[in-house]
């Protein structure tokens, strides 16, 4: 029997309201349950922190003991931390994260339960549906941007780590693997053989988003059948050996890059959507001066408001310092979770817009400004927050006061 496999804790064993059915996989860095959640009555996918090599199972218990204390205490917390980072993400293509818990000497992550079939088994039945495979890759091709975006490479991306529903729509599942940020150093080999880049095997390998999309390109050139690519333009086909190059350099370097080049016209269609957008906006503007060709009364005149260019806004707060965590944290059972990295709604459109006269151009531009420091300050604060295990009540207390001082000053432009 597989090492791994007989060390699994055995179905019906209650983990909080969490009854385990059966063992749905394993890897390097743990052990995944199907699992019943008595609370919400509802199947979900229960994972289990047990590091292979790092850790055992006691007699007769399901409590999980460190063969090397030092380095199983850093695994424990990489797993907690990114099992937070995860849970902050919003997208309908990645499994969502519900709970992380601590029990039993390790912790739990519990997940959504997808029930669709593998990327292999959709392949094989829809080799044939030339524009259907072409959706999904460039579906998946949008949820690894997203993953990118916000600093997550998976590392294991492999059919059997990518679900499609009934619908059509793919899952990306399995984050066991993942990591914060770019890799330049590989001290131990992560991924699946036949899938996973070459770097990710190599100690001197520099591991980021084009590994991903490696791992994605050779799931389609191993399991679309032979016969039937022929059907496919061959842009699609070339997309495909380049994402796979063994050569770094040759490949994608983002998920956007390869999107290009499987659509080369949407860009054309962009520019000519706001050609067109652009001409509509002068036939109004010409439309309106020719309603109203007299200048505006002298009253009017005197009665221009004054110019909120002169107006000074106040800078928005800097975050306090981030001390980093020095060992896991330790959370109860249903810890909830750090917020999401998104700023709560401010209706900034709406409020820019109420004032009754036209904002010149100067006004725009500092609105812009704005805008986006805010949203940049709101972001990275709740992204460093999460890596440094900051207490809820401490980040709630900060992003407070950043909102206020957003909505302050968008007063102040608009008044």
């Amino acid at each position: 029997m597989n090492a791994t496999l007989s060390t699994a804790l055995p179905p019906n064993t209650m983990l909080g309201n969490y009854k385990l059915l059966s063992v749905l996989g394993h890897g390097g860095g743990g052990i995944s349950y199907l699992a019943y959640d008595s609370a919400l009555e509802r199947e979900v996918v229960l994972k289990e922190h047990f590091p292979f090599g790092l850790s055992r199972r006691g007699v007769n218990s399901a409590e999980v003991l460190a063969e090397d204390t030092e380095l199983y205490a850093r695994s424990l917390a990489v797993f907690c931390k990114e099992a937070r980072i995860l849970a902050a993400l919003n997208h309908p293509n990645v499994v969502k994260v519900h709970d992380i818990f601590e029990g039993a000497g390790t912790a739990y992550l519990v997940m959504e339960y997808v029930e669709a079939r593998t990327l292999k088994d959709y392949l094989q039945e829809q080799a044939t549906n030339v524009q259907e495979v072409q959706r999904v890759l460039m579906n998946l091709l949008h949820t690894l941007h997203y993953l990118h975006d916000n600093k997550i490479i998976h590392r294991d991306i492999k059919p059997g780590n990518i679900l499609i529903k009934e619908n059509g729509h793919p899952v990306i599942i399995d984050f066991g693997a993942a990591h914060l940020g770019t890799i330049n150093h590989t001290l131990t080999p992560v991924g699946s053989p036949g899938y996973a880049a070459p770097e990710q095997f190599s100690p001197s390998g520099r591991v980021g988003p084009w590994s991903d999309l490696f791992a994605l390109a050779q799931c389609f050139i191993h399991h679309l059948p032979n016969a039937q690519k022929e059907r496919y333009p061959k842009s699609f086909i070339k997309s495909l050996q380049k994402a796979a190059s063994a050569e770094v350099t040759e490949r994608f370097a983002t998920a956007t890059d390869w999107l290009r080049h499987l659509a080369p016209g949407q860009k054309k269609a962009h520019t000519t959507l706001l050609l067109l957008i652009l001409c509509l906006l002068i036939i109004i503007l010409a439309a309106i001066l020719y309603r109203h060709p007299h200048s505006p009364s002298p009253a009017a005149t005197q009665a221009a408001p004054v110019s909120p260019k002169a107006k000074e806004l106040s800078p928005l707060p800097e975050p306090p310092l981030l001390q980093p965590d020095t060992a896991p944290t330790k959370m109860p059972m249903g810890t909830l979770l750090f917020p999401a990295e998104t700023p709560p709604t401010v209706p900034e459109e709406a409020l820019f817009n109420s004032s009754h006269r036209q904002q010149d151009a100067s006004i725009i531009t500092r609105f812009r400004a704005q805008q986006a420091e805010y949203r940049q300050k709101y972001k990275d604060y709740c992204y460093n927050a999460a890596l440094h295990n900051i207490p809820m009540s401490a980040q709630e207390e900060y992003l407070q006061k950043l909102t206020d001082a957003y909505r302050h000053n968008l007063k102040m432009l608009v008044e």
